[in-house]
Formats: structure tokens, sequence, C-alpha cells
């Protein structure tokens, strides 16, 4: 079955974690990503230098073999070869991977700027915003648990700026939520509560956001992950060419070091 790969937003039942790639069967990710807790990834540009680069490695240990079964070439000549060789590509891969850090750092840039909120045309009326920010605010005061105050704010119709009137006052709202908790609670239940109270956030900040804005958050958040996680080219190659190596130096074809 073909795989794709997809990248995690939200917590889910597959225990699958938040903020990484995976690569699934084709019909498994169509199921996470209808269900919202996951995108697929669409960066041509750093597709197309990844393919890139993954070739150059490809050829490169093609054009090792081809050393190793040259008959014409001694056992020196080889491992010189074999060296030159390494150096050439290593040096063409730096290249292409400058090329694509400099790529990801302009996607990375671009998505930033798309959560600056310039194009909001929301009719803003700052008095009114206040007063129903702290109605709600009273609502969520009023209520026995937390679990209730995240039932209520799901089902309740939010006005964004509202809502961003709300997450200005997050810290009084936590320690409102947080007096909700028993003083002699469980373990389980404080690993509970802190769960909803994380929950309750996530939802005011999604609804915050911008259909724009939030897309360019999660575009934010893969571009970091590959960031973080970098090509690791170099890694592939020079392990290509010690195991290239190494196969004639196990089969008594090269000697010395």
């Amino acid at each position: 079955m073909e795989e794709i790969k997809i990248f995690i937003t939200r917590e889910n039942e597959q225990g699958l974690m938040v903020g990484e790639f995976y690569s699934v069967q084709e019909h498994i990710g169509a199921q996470l990503i209808g269900s919202g807790v996951a995108v697929k990834p669409n960066f041509p540009e750093l597709v197309k230098i990844q393919s890139e680069i993954e070739w150059g490695i490809s050829e490169y240990e093609e054009k090792i073999q081809e050393i190793k079964n040259d008959s014409r070439l001694s056992d020196l000549g080889k491992k010189e070869d074999i060296e030159a060789l390494r150096y050439q590509f290593t040096k063409r891969l730096k290249e292409q991977e400058a090329v694509f850090n400099d790529k990801l750092e302009e996607l990375i840039s671009s998505s930033k700027s798309k959560t600056i909120d310039i194009g909001d045309k929301l009719t803003f009326d700052k008095f009114r915003i206040e007063q129903e920010a702290g109605g709600i605010v009273a609502q969520i005061d009023g209520m026995s648990n937390t679990d209730t105050v995240l039932s209520y704010l799901k089902s309740a119709e939010l006005n964004r700026e509202v809502v961003r009137q709300l997450l200005t006052h997050w810290l009084d709202i936590k320690a409102i939520l947080n007096e909700k908790l028993p003083a002699d609670s469980t373990l389980r239940q404080r690993i509970a509560h802190r769960t909803v109270v994380d929950s309750i956030l996530r939802h005011l900040q999604s609804i915050a956001q911008s259909d724009i804005q939030s897309k360019a958050s999660i575009e934010i958040s893969m571009l970091e992950a590959i960031k973080k996680r970098g090509l690791r080219s170099e890694k592939e190659l020079e392990n290509a060419g010690k195991s290239a190596y190494q196969r004639l130096k196990e089969k008594g074809k090269v000697r010395g070091n």
C-alpha cells in the first residue's frame, strides 16, 4: 500500500505525537487529515531540493560501486578515488544544504508574516467587547468544574475579538479554573485538570486566529520541525562511503588503514 507523510497538529486516539511527522498508509492518513488532527505537508520547493540531495547520495553510492568493480585500479588507487569522490560529493551536498536552509528560512519568515493580523476587518467596539468578555468570565467563575467550562466554550458562538480580549486576561481565568480543583485532589485528578485547562487555552487560541493565521501557525510548526530534524545528508553520505570502503576491506581488497 502507498504511504503518505503527515504532520500531527492535535492530540489523537492513535497516540501520535503532536508536532511530529509520520509516514502512514494512505487511507489512514486520509482519515487523520479528515478528522482534523493532521495535515499533509506541502512545500514543493523543499521537496525538490531534498530530492536532488537524495539523488546525489544515490549517485555517490553507484560511483563507489563502479570504483570497487574497476579491475584496472590498484587497492591504493581505489582508496584514493573513493576519498576524492567523497570530497567532491560532500562539497556539492553542502552547497545544496545551504540552498535548502535558505529556502526554509524564507518560508518560515513568509508564514510568520501571515500570522500578523493586518487584514482582519471585524467590527471593533472596545466597550462592547470588554462587556461580553467580562460576562463570559463571570459565567466561567460560576461553573463547578473545568469540564463544564470547556463544554460551555465549545458550544458558545464566540466572537473572535471577544476571545482575544479573554486571552489578554488568561492568567486571571487560569486562576479561576485552578480554584475549581479540590484541595485534596489526587495526582490523577491534577493531571486531568491541567489537561482540560490546556484544552481550554488551545480552544480559545484557535478561535482568536483567522483561518489564514491558523494555517500559517501550522506551517510554522511544520517548518520548525523540519529545521530541528535537519537533512542529515552529510551523515548519510559518510555512511555510504564507509560501508562501501568497509566492504572492500572485509574482502581483503584494501590494504592498510
